[in-house]
């Protein structure tokens, strides 16, 4: 009784602050100062209950997975095999062996995709074109790749002697373009806007401060966006304009909702990885730890499984201000991460306890 006692409370609170976070959204981002809510006089939404049974979709375990135009289903496993998922059935695409996989890049178009392997020895990036199911190559000393939003170009940054280029492949004239130097080489790309890149420089990490640059693809301006805050990782909806951050401060993990230009509208109460959530049709979907033991260094810990976590997952509406549970477990462990929506129907994600790809109705 106390454990559901918990569990309720847990949920009120969410649903509390998950109301302010809705009246700032609501109110505009003209002024941080003033989109801070009171919700001393504000009703408190009670969330709706949507208990669904979740559905396995591999039977072994996955790498990754990412959907195509045609809303098919692919994943990946560990050794870089490739399997197109039909109901009922497993298709293989490619067999092609990748040893030391690290990183899944896919297109928004979900037709092509840019694995990192080999990592971290010696960082190999190579592009698998679906429909020709062949594996292409990205030059030699390339550090980081981010795909174009229409899924034509990639921009990537190589190593070369003692600097660095950013550079534009377009995929169908195989031409590159030099975009600017840039010496820096644990980076990673978000190729945001048809002109905006941005650029996040140092690995997330407690114990290492993280920035983020924004840089002007025609002007080659280069302005910063965040300085140098530790654990810093986030996610952010291209089409919502807002998003989620993770900063740590003083050791203590907090996450944030930010605007388009990442300023924070508010601090909610609750912790759970960016990784761990997803942003469609102004719907925020999130996997929500039960319990983060004392101690625990996010996101370190989490990146390096030295913690594993009991999640409910949330579907936060941004213009309702409707919250609904879709998943409290109390028994299968579910450990969510790399969230994604088929069709507004589904929610696809992979279970870190069995790294198998299940789905869950909406």
């Amino acid at each position: 009784m106390k454990k559901n006692l918990i569990i309720t409370a847990s949920v009120l609170m969410i649903s509390l602050i998950i109301f302010g976070v809705i009246f700032v959204y609501n109110q505009g981002k003209s002024s941080t100062n003033n989109l801070i809510p009171t919700t001393q006089n504000q009703s408190n939404p009670t969330p709706t209950q949507q208990s669904q049974r979740v559905n396995n979709i591999t039977s072994s375990p996955i790498f990754d997975y990412w959907m195509s135009s045609d809303s098919m289903m692919y994943t990946i496993n560990q050794s870089g095999q490739i399997q197109k998922q039909t109901p009922g059935a497993q298709e293989v695409v490619s067999t092609q062996i990748i040893s030391a996989l690290n990183r899944l890049y896919s297109a928004p178009d979900g037709n092509k995709i840019i694995a990192r392997f080999n990592y971290p020895q010696h960082p190999i990036f190579s592009i698998f074109l679906i429909g020709e199911n062949t594996w292409e190559p990205l030059p030699q000393n390339t550090l980081a790749a981010a795909w174009s939003l229409d899924s034509k170009k990639i921009i990537y940054l190589e190593s070369k002697n003692s600097g660095g280029m950013i550079k534009i492949l377009d995929l169908a004239t195989r031409k590159t373009q030099d975009v600017v130097g840039f010496n820096q080489r644990d980076v990673a790309l978000d190729w945001i806007k048809e002109l905006e890149l941005l650029i996040t420089i140092n690995t997330p990490s407690i114990d290492f401060p993280s920035s983020i640059w924004s840089l002007n693809l025609k002007t080659k301006a280069l302005k910063p966006i965040i300085r140098e805050e530790s654990g810093l990782s986030f996610i952010w909806s291209k089409e919502n304009g807002v998003g989620l951050k993770l900063t740590s401060l003083k050791q203590k993990p907090i996450l944030s909702l930010i605007d388009e230009n990442f300023d924070t509208l508010t601090n909610l109460s609750f912790v759970t990885l960016p990784e761990k959530c997803v942003i469609a049709q102004k719907q925020i979907f999130c996997a929500v730890p039960q319990n983060i033991p004392d101690g625990t260094r996010l996101p370190d810990d989490y990146y390096k499984k030295a913690v594993y976590f009991q999640d409910n997952i949330y579907r936060f509406d941004l213009t309702s201000g409707g919250i609904t549970t879709l998943l409290e477990n109390n028994s299968t462990p579910i450990d969510a991460m790399q969230l994604s929506i088929k069709d507004g129907k589904e929610l696809f994600f992979i279970n870190r306890y069995d790294s198998k790809l299940y789905s869950l109705p909406l």
